[in-house]
């Protein structure tokens, strides 16, 4: 089973399946941004902004960017609360076994609530005294909140200038808005379908990140081949 976060489910991967992730150190050439600090109050710390859907609209298929955006996701406020514009959807009590599949984020765990594991879940930073955390619920702008009571499992081995991060959800020229999928799947050409996408359609590999604007292998629903199709924005 894969994570269908694309359709409005969990990030729900199969437990027993080995890790996707590839150590890898492409050469991005995009526009990095981090979502920016606002005002909470005279009284409160700044809290980040979260995924607004005005940032995160669909581009149509005639658009031609010039440049992939890169957005890093920041679901925490400085003080340890949900940053302003998260909408908690769901408050459950579970444990995390390890860091994430789904990410290289130092802050970034695979989690279980009941028989649900969800990956990835956010930690407020890398600290594993931490027993909280945000977990996509469907759109990265909606999270579930979950307690961790027994913290998290060590030190995170997502090490600081390792492995390139891949993205978390990635948006592409003809609108398709497509997430991480765990889980043993078939390949195509040798390359692994490592996005499921809204449409039914699937990503295969990894971005190509060698020029601004960055690509990746699409096949559409139902087709057996893929094409090389610009991608507008990656959210990691």
């Amino acid at each position: 089973m894969f994570a269908a976060a694309a359709t409005g489910t969990w990030f729900a991967l199969d437990p027993g399946h080995a890790s996707a992730r590839a150590t890898h150190s492409p050469q991005p050439a995009a526009a990095r941004s981090t979502l920016g600090a606002t005002p909470a109050g005279t009284t409160s710390p700044p809290a980040r902004s979260a995924v607004t859907e005005s940032q995160t609209s669909t581009v149509a298929a005639s658009s031609a960017p010039t440049q992939t955006q890169v957005i890093t996701l920041s679901p925490w406020s400085p003080g340890g609360t949900p940053a302003t514009g998260i909408t908690i959807t769901d408050r459950a009590s579970g444990s995390c076994f390890g860091t994430a599949e789904s990410t290289m984020r130092t802050d970034a765990w695979r989690c279980t609530a009941g028989d649900r594991i969800l990956d990835p879940c956010f930690s407020p930073d890398s600290n594993p005294s931490d027993t909280s955390a945000l977990c996509p619920d469907g759109a990265l702008d909606r999270m579930v909140e979950l307690s961790v009571p027994e913290g998290f499992p060590g030190n995170n081995n997502h090490m600081p200038g390792g492995p390139d991060i891949e993205p978390i959800t990635l948006v592409l020229t003809n609108g398709a808005r497509c997430s991480f999928a765990g889980g043993g799947t078939a390949t195509l050409a040798g390359q692994r379908p490592n996005y499921g996408c809204d449409n039914g359609g699937y990503l295969y590999g990894y971005p190509n990140k060698t020029a601004a604007v960055w690509t990746i292998s699409y096949a559409a629903p139902g087709s057996g081949a893929s094409v090389s199709t610009p991608i507008t924005t990656v959210y990691e």
